[in-house]
């Protein structure tokens, strides 16, 4: 299952994937509710909200002395044009993923499927916030997608265990973190997810390298400039956010699409 052939996920990057994929329903939903979103935070002709009424038979609050219950009418406020730093952030997100082609997305979702088809392993990685999206994505994957028989993916978040990173870091080196335990879990054919914002972490690369030794098949999720990692990974997913937090959410994002068309579609 391992390929070497890398995708792109924008123009720049210069290569494409060999077989166009047809976007799917979950994708051009998801974005028909996103661009929406977006649209109602940056517009500034907000409509006032209706009052919303609570029918209780019980007792209020307020009849024991204490504050009324949120949402109360008294409390709801006609909507107002956003803060600044609000409308900022909206702009960034919608100026990166307004153009990005998609493609890569689905070919990450294909090869997720068919690893939890092929009962492969999935191993997540990341540092600081994106160690907690990997963390985040690993239960996701693992429970998540298959609530009902509980047999979801095969899956590893790298940074996870505390004491097996500082044991690496003390005795190895802190790059060398994600790539050992690769060394020990993976095998051939199994699928290894980066997740960086620079694309540059030496653990990161580090771990990509030993994926592409040990024939894993390799995805990254990146931001800026795509770093390093943008040329190392079979696949990258990158977007061009020059914003940290906002490169992280966009991991999530990605991670939460996998997940929600995971869980409709099943392994077939």
């Amino acid at each position: 299952m391992s390929s070497h052939a890398t995708t792109s996920a924008t123009k720049s990057v210069g290569s494409t994937l060999d077989t166009a994929h047809p976007v799917p329903e979950f994708l051009t939903s998801w974005w028909s509710a996103t661009q929406a979103f977006a649209r109602n935070i940056l517009r500034h002709n907000a409509v006032s909200p209706q009052p919303i009424k609570i029918n209780s038979p019980h007792p209020s609050p307020e009849s024991y002395g204490l504050p009324p219950l949120s949402p109360h009418p008294d409390h709801i406020k006609p909507a107002q044009a956003p803060p600044d730093f609000i409308a900022h952030y909206a702009r960034t997100l919608d100026a990166v993923w307004r153009d990005h082609d998609w493609s890569d997305v689905v070919l990450l979702v294909e090869t997720l499927q068919r690893c939890w088809r092929e009962n492969r392993q999935v191993f997540l990685c990341g540092n600081g916030g994106s160690a907690a999206n990997a963390i985040h994505l690993a239960n996701d994957l693992l429970y998540g997608v298959d609530k009902a028989t509980g047999r979801g993916l095969r899956v590893t978040a790298l940074p996870a265990n505390a004491a097996v990173l500082t044991c690496l870091a003390n005795d190895i080196a802190y790059e060398d973190i994600f790539a050992q335990q690769l060394t020990v879990l993976a095998q051939p054919g199994d699928l290894l997810l980066a997740f960086s914002g620079s694309g540059n972490s030496p653990n990161i690369v580090k771990a990509l390298i030993r994926a592409r030794e040990l024939h894993l098949t390799s995805f990254a999720i990146l931001g800026f400039t795509g770093g390093c990692a943008l040329k190392l990974t079979d696949h990258p997913i990158y977007f061009p956010a020059h914003d940290m937090q906002v490169a992280e959410d966009l991991q999530m994002m990605v991670g939460h699409m996998a997940m929600q068309y995971l869980s409709r579609e099943g392994r077939s």
